[in-house]
């Protein structure tokens, strides 16, 4: 089968000859190998990175005479500490011609704080001795096979100065903040990796044997994705995913996570917070006034679970341990995209009423907690399709659907 980059033509490649992952802009006869070797000053931003796609471009950085910086995070357990490993090692070891060791400061990498807005960007920059020229790469794609191949992503090739200029900027301002690659940060972190990707596999595993129980009543999901790239070549589109985006960074800061030590007030400013959907305040208060059992859900909620639907069953089931009146899906499906915004989706009333229109319905006889498990998994298979690069995307078309093509007939 032809590679996404092979049915676009040359206007548009991948780094790689067998790459889905493509990049608008780049030069003819362009050589990532011959590119990288030539450097003088590596920088590569990755939200998270893998050893397949280390070894991508490993041996071109490391056969070059460049400065090499290398900045990462840790969240959601997808960065792989034998890789961390690798960097540590570069970092501070290498070996000559004949095989002597010796200490060098080529390379240096480091890891974005927990705690903060989420980090999430791909950028790769190479240049010349004194930064003025050289070229830069930013996209969808992460520091992996799937990230540089695999998968159906986008970028752009950078040639411009200023432009090089402003991405360095930026990239050594979080740099230089970040914290220092250290053999303890890589031991502990080791040890949670691999305590979540044990959940992980439950996870998935369990997500699989759910989806052959309930296979979702045949809706008119290509109908959706037609509507949605369509959506998504306008520039509302664009404007609907930056404040959700945005919304969501000010909805992790509000609610103080990891340990959701949120006030009263930071509670009620999450409720104002309007983006990924508008809660009735109706129960906001009541909701609160079992603090101690929402924490405990919240916390639960964000954790590498080994099992969601059991975790939302807690939730939303009444008699459920963690339920409260009132936090019900609208609330949770809002705050797991803020934290997951590659997996769980919002579930509100535009999204309900714009899948509906499309033949959407709920399996019969499930719980509320398995219905959204199987929702999440129709919408992850929508943005598969339709190009949308995570659940704000997906929230933004279906706001649009409705407000523009729904709400109009059931107002006249």
């Amino acid at each position: 089968m032809a590679t996404a980059a092979a049915r676009v033509g040359e206007t548009i490649r991948g780094l790689f000859d067998d790459a889905n992952a493509v990049l608008v802009g780049l030069p003819a006869g362009f050589s990532i190998d011959e590119e990288l070797r030539g450097a003088k000053h590596i920088r590569i931003a990755t939200a998270f990175a893998h050893i397949s796609g280390w070894r991508r471009l490993e041996r071109s950085i490391c056969d070059s005479p460049a400065t090499v910086r290398l900045l990462t995070s840790l969240a959601f357990f997808q960065t792989e500490p034998k890789l961390l490993r690798e960097w540590r090692k570069l970092c501070y070891i290498n070996s000559s011609a004949n095989g002597e060791s010796f200490v060098t400061s080529l390379f240096e990498a480091r890891l974005r704080p927990a705690g903060g807005p989420l980090f999430h960007p791909k950028v790769l920059i190479a240049t010349d001795q004194d930064d003025l020229s050289g070229f830069a790469i930013v996209g969808s794609g992460n520091l992996s096979d799937g990230g540089l191949c695999k998968n159906i992503e986008c970028g752009t090739y950078i040639g411009d100065a200023p432009q090089i200029a402003a991405l360095i900027n930026w990239f050594d301002y979080l740099f230089d903040e970040s914290k220092l690659l250290t053999d303890e940060a890589i031991n502990k972190y080791d040890l949670r990796y691999k305590r979540a990707h044990q959940y992980d596999k439950k996870v998935r595993s369990e997500e699989k044997e759910l989806a052959k129980e309930l296979a979702t009543i045949a809706w008119r999901w290509e109908d959706a994705a037609k509507e949605a790239r369509q959506y998504y070549k306008t520039t509302k589109s664009q404007m609907g995913w930056r404040k959700r985006s945005q919304g969501a960074a000010k909805i992790r800061q509000t609610l103080h996570s990891p340990e959701f030590e949120f006030t009263s007030k930071e509670w009620a400013d999450f409720y104002d917070i309007h983006e990924l959907g508008h809660l009735n305040p109706i129960y906001r208060d009541r909701v609160f006034k079992k603090k101690a059992r929402l924490r405990a859900a919240l916390r639960q909620l964000i954790k590498p679970p080994t099992s969601l639907i059991s975790t939302l069953d807690q939730i939303l089931r009444r008699g459920g341990k963690l339920h409260i009146e009132g936090f019900g899906l609208n609330t949770i499906s809002k705050i797991l995209a803020c934290y997951f915004p590659e997996n769980w989706p919002v579930y509100n009333t535009p999204v309900a009423k714009a899948i509906r229109y499309f033949g959407y319905r709920k399996q019969r006889g499930v719980s509320a907690a398995e219905a959204y498990i199987a929702f999440a998994a129709e919408m992850r298979r929508l943005m598969k399709y339709c190009g949308a690069t995570d659940v704000y995307a997906v929230d933004a078309f279906m706001h649009h659907y409705y407000v523009t093509r729904i709400k109009p007939k059931i107002e006249k």
